[in-house]
């Protein structure tokens, strides 16, 4: 084990490898656990209802944020980890990448104005769904692909710490009755955005990386070369982020704020994860693009180990999860118990299919058999959540999140097994 251990950290890259984790690891304490300490708190001060309404906007708000993504969180990332030495490549992708994001931002922005006043129900509710838009804004404007490309994640945590810390402060300081409810989506736009501002000058200043307007050929190349990327990670909303915005569809706003507020408590699990994630895919995009037998052969170690520990979490969440609701949210909602216990299950093939999906397959530029796992995937889900929401409602969200999720897995590993990769 010992061994294993230090085989795992000796070199400088391993070395810088796990100082990026524990980098990042500090950002997703502050992302999940500031959260969750104003959590039961707008539970109480909002109520169900506002917090479900919220939560809603939040979710159909967060299809944009993909769509203004566009997978350069993955793509762009590579690119940088592999160029990161050449300085006219990195400007060629830091401003390559802003442009089409802006871009998107502006279509993405009309195209919300035509479906909230197409329809009455979202009209009623114009104001939250354009405040909560501000959050795309100052996601564009906060360029995380550039510092993990880089493998600077200290720079992620210093800026998302300061994002979530204003947050966090102002709800406590202004919310304090259900008609401040609209406050929540600006302090969440206004934090994410500064953070952005002040990230675009860390760049020039430390990095020497400023905006250059780029040709029309470079801007349509990456255009296409995130869009495997692009239609994985929109699919992927639909098993991940797609619950709240369906059961808002059939349910009322306290339910969905029901089942938001237990979402979040599982989503933890996944932001454990995340620092690994998101250290791991530029160290082994870099490994498997030199040497794909010593890449595959860290991440396999990788992997293992941490599967062992995320087991014995969803166990450990699984059995307790009573008390954590309890806890956490209040007695009002240990009715949901069950959510929590089948969410942690499903969060734990969630980490496991990134292994698969992203630090795989995507790694190895194989993006296509990841989208056509989540194609299939995103089918199941879908025919679930649509059969049995509109009866059962949260338990077809959860029931369709699950097996699809354990479909992907299958989809992906018969995709490696008969292509030989």
């Amino acid at each position: 084990m010992i061994n294993r251990l230090r085989a795992i950290t000796g070199s400088e890259d391993k070395k810088r490898f796990l100082g990026n984790i524990l980098s990042l690891s500090v950002l997703q304490g502050a992302n999940y656990l500031l959260p969750l300490l104003t959590l039961p708190y707008l539970l109480r001060v909002l109520g169900v209802g506002y917090f479900g309404l919220l939560a809603f906007a939040t979710a159909m708000i967060s299809y944009f944020q993909i769509v203004t993504d566009y997978g350069f969180n993955l793509t762009a990332t590579r690119e940088l980890s592999i160029n990161k030495s050449d300085k006219k490549k990195v400007v060629e992708i830091f401003s390559s990448v802003m442009t089409v994001k802006l871009a998107l931002t502006f279509l993405s922005l009309i195209f919300l104005a035509v479906i909230v006043f197409s329809f009455e129900a979202l009209r009623e509710n114009a104001l939250i769904y354009f405040l909560t838009f501000g959050t795309v804004v100052g996601q564009v404007l906060f360029p995380v692909w550039f510092f993990q490309g880089m493998e600077r994640m200290k720079y992620i945590t210093y800026l998302s710490v300061f994002s979530r810390f204003v947050f966090t402060v102002a709800v406590f300081i202004f919310v304090r009755t259900q008609d401040d409810y609209y406050m929540v989506p600006i302090f969440v736009a206004c934090g994410t955005a500064l953070s952005g501002v002040w990230s675009l000058v860390l760049i020039k200043k430390d990095f020497g990386v400023s905006f250059e307007w780029q040709g029309f050929y470079i801007l349509k190349q990456q255009v296409l070369d995130g869009w495997h990327v692009f239609l994985s990670s929109l699919q992927s909303a639909v098993l991940a982020s797609s619950g709240t915005f369906i059961l808002g569809m059939f349910a009322s706003y306290e339910m969905v704020g029901a089942y938001s507020a237990i979402e979040k408590l599982s989503k933890a699990m996944i932001g454990l994860f995340s620092p690994i994630s998101q250290a791991l895919y530029p160290t082994v995009s870099e490994r498997l693009s030199r040497d794909k037998i010593n890449g595959l052969s860290f991440l396999k170690r990788i992997s293992a180990y941490t599967m062992c520990f995320f087991f014995l979490l969803t166990v450990f969440i699984a059995a307790l999860s009573h008390n954590i609701i309890a806890l956490v949210l209040g007695e009002s909602l240990v009715g949901y118990t069950y959510v929590l216990q089948t969410l942690s299950v499903w969060a734990f093939f969630s980490i496991f299919n990134n292994f698969i999906g992203i630090q795989y397959l995507t790694a190895l530029g194989h993006s296509k058999y990841y989208v056509k796992a989540f194609t299939l995937a995103s089918m199941v889900a879908f025919a679930l959540y649509f059969t049995i929401t509109p009866f059962a409602n949260i338990v077809g969200i959860i029931v369709g999140m699950l097996v699809a999720e354990i479909v992907l897995t299958a989809a992906m590993l018969y995709y490696i097994r008969k292509n030989a990769l």
